[in-house]
């Protein structure tokens, strides 16, 4: 009944927004010129060093692949978190509460973004490209654990989305949050090598976002991870899991002390 219900949704999400085919066209095809200026700055950015802290452009055009494909699978659900504060303030969110689906689920469903193609076609190309590129010995786990990262990143994307749009609930704002997201988003389409012992165990312990595309990756092309080591790569599922479950847990305690516009 409730898989029903979403899919019915999500339906419903994408004729609303067939209504309006050529603004929709128009987005998609902007968001997909953006994406594809980011990577040619960035192959620019590589072909004038050659390699950036001994990562090539397959190399990092992998990682940022990697990180705007699974940004797009987790923000395809839960973007609409960016703005949850609104629902909060305005009690619009009292009517999922009384939802025959779960709160988090109806919002998902109604709030479904079908605008990410334009991510997981550009992500996907230069993913496709990359791989193509890389000197790797592609055996059949390496595929099966590439398939898995791309799921668990898109996890850990989405863990960030609930996580911190359920602050709404405590402070009423919190989208302010969503701008640091964005910045450690950013740091995360290097080698996080590249930056000092306080990023990258940040990045690793305190926010681990490396585990979307780094450490995936350097377990993938057997390279030095830096100064932690390279099996921590193996682990990025479980880790996507864990913060999945936290923010999951973030949202329960938000709901617990939530009361609407009119009390």
């Amino acid at each position: 009944m409730g898989l029903s219900l979403f899919l019915r949704f999500v339906l419903y999400k994408f004729k609303s927004q067939m209504e309006y085919r050529g603004a929709f066209l128009i987005g998609i095809w902007g968001q997909g010129l953006g994406y594809v200026a980011d990577f040619v700055v960035l192959w620019l950015l590589v072909q004038k060093f050659q390699t950036i802290n001994g990562w090539n452009w397959s190399e990092i055009a992998l990682l940022v692949s990697l990180n705007v494909f699974t940004y797009a699978l987790g923000a395809s659900f839960f973007y609409h978190m960016t703005g949850f504060d609104s629902l909060v303030i305005s009690g619009g969110f009292d009517r999922y509460l009384t939802s025959p689906l779960h709160p988090l689920t109806h919002l998902s469903a109604n709030q479904f973004n079908i605008g990410y193609i334009a991510h997981f076609i550009v992500a996907g190309s230069f993913l496709i490209l990359s791989l193509v590129q890389l000197e790797t010995d592609w055996s059949i786990a390496t595929i099966f654990f590439l398939g898995v990262v791309l799921v668990s990143g898109g996890l850990m994307h989405a863990a960030a989305f609930i996580f911190l749009g359920s602050w709404a609930f405590i402070f009423t704002s919190s989208q302010f949050l969503f701008t640091l997201y964005g910045a450690l988003r950013d740091f995360i389409s290097y080698p996080i090598s590249i930056y000092g012992f306080f990023v990258q165990t940040l990045l690793t312990f305190g926010i681990p976002f490396a585990f979307i595309n780094y450490y995936p990756s350097v377990v993938i092309l057997s390279k030095d991870g830096g100064i932690f080591p390279t099996w921590l790569g193996l682990i990025a599922p479980l880790v996507a899991v864990a913060c999945f479950l936290l923010s999951l847990l973030m949202w329960f305690y938000g709901i617990k002390r939530y009361q609407s516009a009119g009390g």
